[in-house]
C-alpha cells in the first residue's frame, strides 16, 4: 500500500490523504461562499448612514453606493435650521434634529413621514440602532428613544 510518509510517527494513506484534501478544500468553498452571503446580507441590512459618520468607527465611509452626480431632488421646510448630521435608515427615511425642538422623519422622495417633538433642541445628531430605534439627546439632558413610526419608547432626563 502506497503511503505519504511526513514524519516517522504518522502515515497516512494516499486514497484517505486525498479525501481529506477534498474535503478541507470544500469546507474553504463553503466558508468563501458564506462570507459573501452575508457580505450581501451585511450590506442590505445595514442602514446606509445609521448616525454621524456613518458608522460605530466615525470613519465617514459607506459601504453602499452613493450618487455620482449631486442633483438636489427635493427640499423639505423646517421651523429652523438643521445642524446636525442626518441619519439614514435601512429603508432610506431620514431622520434630522432640528433646531426648533424636533426630530423629522423623512421619506427619501422628501415628503415628511412624522415629527417628533423634544423638550429642548438637539444636543447631537440621531443615531439609528441595529432595531430601527433612532436614539437623539436634547441640550436639556434628555435622551430619547424613537421607534421607527415615531413613538417614544423612552426618555431618560
Amino acid at each position: 500500500m502506497k503511503s505519504i510518509n511526513n514524519s516517522s510517527s504518522f502515515c497516512l494513506p494516499v486514497k484517505q490523504f486525498n479525501k481529506v484534501i477534498a474535503l478541507i478544500s470544500m469546507i474553504i468553498i463553503i466558508q468563501i461562499i458564506s462570507a459573501k452571503v452575508f457580505a450581501d446580507d451585511k450590506i442590505k441590512s445595514t442602514p446606509p448612514w445609521s448616525m454621524f459618520r456613518g458608522n460605530e468607527q466615525h470613519t465617514g465611509l459607506s459601504i453602499h453606493k452613493g450618487p455620482q452626480k449631486a442633483i438636489q431632488k427635493w427640499a423639505l421646510q423646517t421651523g429652523d435650521k438643521a445642524p446636525t448630521s442626518a441619519a439614514v435608515g435601512t429603508d432610506g427615511t431620514i431622520y434630522v434634529g432640528v433646531h426648533d425642538k424636533t426630530l423629522y422623519a423623512i421619506h427619501p422622495n422628501g415628503n415628511l413621514k412624522w415629527k417628533f417633538a423634544t423638550a429642548a433642541i438637539m444636543g447631537s445628531s440621531p443615531a439609528i440602532g441595529s432595531n430601527g430605534v433612532i436614539y437623539i439627546p436634547d441640550r436639556s439632558g434628555n435622551l430619547y428613544a424613537i421607534t421607527p413610526d415615531g413613538k417614544k419608547q423612552w426618555m431618560i432626563s
